[in-house]
């Protein structure tokens, strides 16, 4: 919902509002985010030691981590 209304209302991108939320709103060590805006655009943060994440998109883009 936050990352929603902050592209909504603030006018951010997704990565913005995903970087916001990680940074504002969740504690340190809390977890992580995977999120689409309506063009399929995907951001991927966390604020955890690690995450488990995967992304795919139809240009090619076929992402699969465990660290950075």
């Amino acid at each position: 919902y936050d990352i929603g209304a902050l592209m909504a209302y603030s006018g951010l991108d997704l990565q913005a509002a995903v970087d916001r939320v990680i940074d504002e709103t969740l504690d340190a060590g809390d977890g992580g985010i995977i999120a689409l805006d309506p063009a399929g655009r995907i951001a991927m943060r966390y604020n955890t030691p690690s995450m488990l994440r995967g992304a795919a998109d139809s240009s090619g883009r076929f992402d699969v981590k465990i660290w950075d």
